[in-house]
C-alpha cells in the first residue's frame, strides 16, 4: 500500500492513500493520532514527514475535500527505523511503533444469557496472551439526549436495549442500528501495546458485528420488528462497512458457546437485568436457531467470503463451567488447542 501522510493541527492526521483509504468521491479521510498509530502498524510501514501544509480550512470533522490539500509530501521508509523515528513522524501514540506480530482475533458468540461474560473473565485469567473486548453495554443502556430545543442544557439518559425490549416494533431497527455501530468501533480499536508484545497474541470479542446481523438483526426481521425497508436498509449499510473496513474487521476464529434455551432463561432469571425480565423462553429459542444455522448447518446465507472460511470452535455449556474445575480445565484445554490451530494455519 502506498500513501502520504501529513501532520496537521489539533493532533489529527490526513493519510491519502491509493487503495483503501481514499474514497470513489475523492475525500480525504481524517484519523485521529491513535488510529493513525494502528495503520502505521497494521500496515508494517513507517512514515516520514517531510513536509507540511496548513492550508486546510478550519472547522472541517471528517473529511476534507481533495482539491484542499495541496502537495502533501511525505517517504515512505523502505527499511523499519528505531522506534523514535515513529515518533519524531508524528505518529507516537502511546502504542507500540515497532514491527509487529499478527494479532489473531477471535469472537465469542451465543445465546442471552449463555454464559460469554463469564467465560471471557475465565479465559483472560488463564493466557495473559488473550485480552478480552467485553460487549458494549453500558453504551446501549447510557445514550446521553439533549432532551427539547428549548432546554439544550439538559441532559437527559436514554436506555436504549430497554426501549428496545419494551417496544421492539418502534425500536428495534434503531437499536440494531446502534449496537453494531458499537461493535464496529471496538474492532477497530487499536491494539494495545501490551498485546503486541506478546508472543502469539489473541483478541477476544464478545460478540461482532457478524452476529449483529446474522443472528440479532435477522432475528427481529423474521419476527415483523424489523420491517423491510429496514431490512433492506441495515443490510445496504452493513455490507458497505464492512467491505470498506476490510481486515480491520475479519476474523480469524469464532467460539461458539452452545446451551440449550431453558438453561439461557434460567441463567439469565440469576442475573435480573433490568431490561431482560421480559424475555421469553420462545425468543431464546429463536435466537438458538438463528446461531445453530449460522455457525453450525451453515445454511445462513453469509455475503462475506472471508466469513464463510472462519473456523468455528463449538462448546456446549449447559453445565457450569466457573464453579466445576474439571469441566472448566476441560473447555480451556479445548480453547488453547483452538488457538494452537489458528497460529499453525
Amino acid at each position: 500500500m502506498c500513501g502520504f501522510v501529513c501532520r496537521l493541527t489539533r493532533g489529527l492526521h490526513v493519510v491519502l492513500c491509493r487503495t483503501g483509504m481514499l474514497s470513489k468521491a475523492g475525500v480525504l479521510r481524517i484519523f485521529s493520532q491513535t488510529e493513525l498509530g494502528s495503520f502505521a502498524l497494521t500496515s508494517r510501514f513507517s512514515w516520514n514527514v517531510i513536509a507540511n501544509t496548513s492550508t486546510f480550512p478550519r472547522g472541517f470533522s471528517h473529511t476534507v475535500a481533495l482539491n484542499t490539500a495541496v502537495l502533501l509530501r511525505a517517504r515512505r521508509m523502505t527499511e523499519k527505523p528505531p522506534a523514535k523515528h515513529c515518533c519524531s513522524a508524528g505518529v507516537g501514540t502511546g502504542e507500540s511503533c515497532a514491527s509487529s506480530p499478527h494479532v489473531k482475533r477471535v469472537a465469542i458468540e451465543g445465546n442471552i444469557a449463555v454464559g460469554k461474560s463469564t467465560f471471557a473473565r475465565i479465559l483472560q485469567a488463564e493466557n495473559k496472551h488473550w485480552e478480552i473486548t467485553p460487549e458494549p453495554l453500558s453504551e446501549w443502556q447510557n445514550i446521553q439526549t439533549t432532551g427539547e430545543p428549548s432546554k439544550k442544557s439538559q441532559q437527559n439518559v436514554s436506555n436504549l436495549l430497554q426501549m428496545m425490549y419494551q417496544d421492539s416494533s418502534r425500536w428495534s431497527y434503531t437499536f440494531q442500528t446502534y449496537s453494531c455501530m458499537s461493535r464496529i468501533k471496538a474492532q477497530l480499536k487499536p491494539v494495545s501495546s501490551r498485546l503486541l508484545n506478546l508472543v502469539q497474541p489473541v483478541q477476544i470479542f464478545e460478540r461482532s458485528v457478524y452476529s449483529d446481523r446474522y443472528v440479532f438483526a435477522l432475528n427481529m426481521f423474521n419476527m415483523g420488528s424489523i420491517n423491510d425497508t429496514e431490512w433492506a436498509i441495515y443490510q445496504d449499510w452493513h455490507t458497505f462497512l464492512v467491505q470498506e473496513f476490510g481486515k480491520r474487521l475479519e476474523l480469524e476464529g469464532i467460539i461458539y458457546l452452545r446451551a440449550q434455551p431453558q438453561v439461557c432463561k434460567e441463567r439469565l432469571s440469576r442475573r435480573a437485568r433490568p431490561e431482560e425480565k421480559g424475555i421469553t423462553l420462545e425468543y431464546l429459542e429463536t435466537l438458538h436457531t438463528q446461531h445453530e444455522n449460522w455457525l453450525v448447518h451453515k445454511s445462513t446465507q453469509v455475503h462475506f467470503e472471508h466469513l464463510r472460511k472462519v473456523p468455528v470452535l463449538v462448546l456446549d455449556v449447559d453445565d457450569d463451567i466457573q464453579n466445576n474445575r474439571e469441566y472448566k480445565m476441560q473447555i480451556i484445554t479445548q480453547v488453547k488447542n483452538y488457538v494452537s490451530s489458528l497460529w499453525a494455519s
